[in-house]
């Protein structure tokens, strides 16, 4: 950032947004950028910390609320991966280290771990962990393949459980298979291999294992997973990487890991991007890129001694208009005036002769030594006579030519050095204009992104106004929908009363209109009343 003039081109910006903060880049300066990306992408990364617990993982644990509070420095715990990470200033981190190491210290007495022995990691692998799983749960072993370190929580039980399977896969002749026989031995279980799985390395694993050994990726300090082969020293990427010097690069941006292929011979070169840094990089000479020239010419202006070659071919094919400077050796070019120079660095030059001298003496040098102060004007030659007047008019004339063309020389000199200062004024009017205009313009993006996000919250608005109104005339419309659906079962309720009552009414008024019915024994009665009828005198 330091080497940046403009600090325009790279910017860092960072917004806080509540749980999510963003850290934006933007600039011209590509380089600058990729370098910048890669620093911040470090510092997010943060810092890993040994050892795990799973009663950090809890949200709102009491313990990191208390780190960050006395150090600054933020804890986060992945559940996912086991691991912790810190995130702040070097001494808060130090500090934040301290805490969490002795923290684990004083949560270890609930977990028991043993580092089991190689001829016991098959007997686990195959058996042992699944049967501590179903005893104690899922969640309460944890078997790192890398390190050969088995974790069980659960107090003396699960102690007693891990101590007896240990003891289990001790019995009988569990002797490590020799090697140089030409057997295939599992890396993990130090076993023959059973359902052999072959690398890319060339190291063969049991199926089983390899299995558990991905599965159990998580627990394992070592991450991303290498293969356990050679001692779990096997070098594959690397060496990968080492035998195929001339078609894997590294980036040229430090701390970059990226790798890129270089172009094969016959292949057109191509342009490449780095997606971490943002370099750009020419797969053909493995340089910066160069649009626009071929390899060939690229180094030919890169390389100094080249250049040098170049400039003094041109120089020599001036015609003596251009040489170099005595002192810096910065290429000058005469084209009109006498022959006092003065280069940039300082030096007042003789054309002539190309030495330096101080300002005062270079025009006696001139006349002294080349009896001119100018390239091709013959020096005046003075006649020789007897007549001491005429020798004196004439040496006279002489010394007043003689001042002349040094006033003309000085005038020249004058000249050219208000226009040189006028050319320089110029310069620096424009290059303000142009930061002048760049200013302006920046602020005239800044404005319209401003009135941007004015209008995006006005709409914002406009639409949050719109659904309430919306809500609260769903809302209305639904009252009133409940409002007539009461007063239609009111008035079908009235009309089933009044119907009812109808009914009630017509069955009444019916019932006054007919005679009353005569019950059939009383028909009868009445009839053997009518056939006996007579009157009896005792």
């Amino acid at each position: 950032m330091s080497s940046i003039g403009d600090r325009r081109a790279c910017i860092l910006s960072v917004h806080d947004a509540g749980n999510i903060v963003r850290i934006r880049l933007s600039g011209s300066a590509k380089g600058a950028m990729g370098a910048m990306k890669v620093r911040v992408e470090n510092l997010a990364k943060g810092e890993m910390v040994e050892g795990w617990h799973r009663s950090l993982c809890f949200s709102n644990n009491p313990f990191l609320h208390r780190v960050f509070g006395e150090t600054g420095a933020y804890v986060r715990a992945d559940w996912k991966r086991q691991s912790l990470k810190v995130y702040g200033a070097p001494r808060a981190v130090d500090h934040a280290r301290d805490l969490i190491k002795n923290e684990l210290e004083r949560l270890a007495p609930l977990d028991y771990t043993v580092t089991l022995l190689r001829r016991s990691v098959g007997f686990f692998v195959r058996e042992g962990i699944p049967q501590l799983k179903e005893t104690l749960g899922e969640n309460n072993v944890r078997f790192a393949t890398f390190s050969r370190k088995i974790t069980v929580t659960g107090g003396e039980e699960a102690r007693h459980a891990l101590e007896c399977l240990i003891a289990l896969s001790l019995k009988g002749d569990h002797v490590l298979p020799n090697t140089s026989q030409g057997e295939q031995t599992c890396p993990i279980c130090r076993d023959d291999v059973s359902s052999p799985q072959q690398l890319g390395c060339g190291h063969v694993y049991c199926a089983e294992c390899l299995r558990h050994f991905l599965s159990s990726g998580l627990d394992s300090d070592q991450f991303p997973l290498t293969c356990l082969g050679d001692g779990a020293r096997c070098p594959a990427f690397d060496s990968h990487v080492s035998k195929h010097p001339e078609e894997l690069k590294c980036c040229k941006t430090p701390d970059c890991i990226q790798l890129y292929r270089s172009v094969r011979p016959g292949d057109p070169a191509r342009s490449l991007h780095c997606p971490s840094c943002f370099a750009a990089v020419c797969n053909a000479c493995n340089e910066d890129l160069h649009e626009g020239l071929t390899c060939a010419e690229s180094r030919l202006r890169t390389t100094q001694a080249e250049q040098d070659r170049l400039n003094d071919e041109w120089i020599a094919s001036q015609g003596g208009r251009v040489k170099k400077c005595p002192r810096c050796s910065v290429p000058i070019e005469k084209t009109l005036g006498c022959n006092h120079m003065t280069c940039r660095c300082g030096a007042h030059i003789c054309w002539r002769c190309m030495g330096i001298f101080p300002a005062q003496t270079i025009y006696q040098h001139m006349h002294s030594a080349h009896g001119t102060i100018h390239d091709d004007e013959p020096v005046p030659q003075v006649v020789h006579v007897n007549d001491p007047i005429l020798q004196a008019e004439q040496q006279r004339e002489f010394l007043r030519q003689v001042e002349l063309q040094r006033a003309a020389a000085i005038q020249n000199h004058n000249a050219n050095i208000a226009a040189w200062q006028r050319q320089q004024q110029e310069r620096e009017r424009q290059h303000e204009e142009g930061r002048v205009r760049e200013r302006e313009r920046l602020q005239q993006l800044e404005r319209q992104q401003e009135e941007e996000r004015v209008r995006e919250r006005e709409r914002l608005q406009q639409l949050e106004q719109e659904r309430v109104r919306l809500a609260r005339a769903r809302l209305l419309q639904e009252e009133r929908a409940r409002q007539q659906r009461e007063e239609l079962m009111r008035d079908r309720e009235m009309h089933r009363q009044l119907e009812q009552a109808r009914r009630q009414r017509e069955e009444r008024r019916h019932q006054e209109l007919q005679p009353p019915a005569i019950q059939p024994a009383e028909q009868e009665t009445q009839r053997a009343q009518d056939e006996t009828w007579g009157c009896t005198i005792m």
